[in-house]
């Protein structure tokens, strides 16, 4: 998602190898903790169903409609610059979205 919001700008190869983050982003809700709980929560999934090859196919997503993440991320200074990072992810939350249907669904704000 951020490499395709830096490819907006003309820098996916540059920040491709300038940026990496440092650990899985930690997901922050309201609602049960516990995976189990989590996926038998009817408002924490949404089923649809798509297109696979030439049939439709019922999927179940993840749903999540009020929800932050942090993360910690490492950059190049010799490459890129903080301005330019935070540039990337906004773009990314604006215009590229998160998870499946991202035209739709997936998009957030950088704070």
């Amino acid at each position: 998602m951020f490499i395709a919001a830096a490819k907006t700008r003309g820098m996916g190869a540059v920040f491709t190898g300038a940026l990496v983050v440092d650990a899985p982003a930690i997901l922050h809700y309201e609602g049960p903790s516990d995976i189990k709980k989590l996926s038998k929560d009817p408002s924490f999934r949404l089923r649809k169903m798509v297109r696979v090859r030439k049939a439709l196919t019922p999927r179940t997503r993840p749903k999540f409609e009020n929800w932050s993440a942090t993360f910690t991320v490492t950059f190049l200074v010799t490459v890129i610059n903080r301005q330019q990072v935070l540039e990337f992810f906004r773009i990314a939350g604006s215009q590229i979205g998160i998870g499946d249907w991202r035209g739709k669904y997936g998009r957030f704000l950088v704070e």
